[in-house]
């Protein structure tokens, strides 16, 4: 969905796909076991990477060849990571928000039971 976000400027900056899988291996899949723990590395590793100080990005900016032939503008990657930031803490926004209201209304319903 990040990706969506950006397409107006999207396919000026990068070609492929490799380089995008391998944000997000690094990213999320390699951030830990649990959910939890990969979230975390995740919103880390975005904010890191939207001020451009992910040091994992700046050596695959380097040394990958999969960056190298893909990312066709490195501050691209900036951008990109900042609208996959955005969206995240949209999403958990909106998961924290049912949450609560999920608990309310366990809370009103075990109030009302207890009647």
């Amino acid at each position: 969905q990040a990706r969506e976000d950006c397409q107006d400027w999207f396919a000026k900056k990068f070609l492929g796909t490799k380089w995008r899988m391998k944000l997000f291996d690094e990213f999320y899949t390699n951030g830990g076991k649990g959910c939890a723990s990969r979230l975390a590395h995740l919103q880390q590793s975005l904010g890191e990477a939207t001020q451009g100080k992910n040091k994992w990005v700046a050596t695959a900016l380097e040394s990958d060849a999969d960056f190298k032939r893909e990312v066709l503008d490195k501050d691209g990657i900036s951008r990109f990571a900042d609208a996959w930031l955005a969206r995240l803490e949209a999403e958990m926004g909106e998961i924290s928000a049912k949450r609560l209201q999920s608990s309310a209304s366990f809370e009103t319903g075990r109030t009302l039971s207890a009647l």
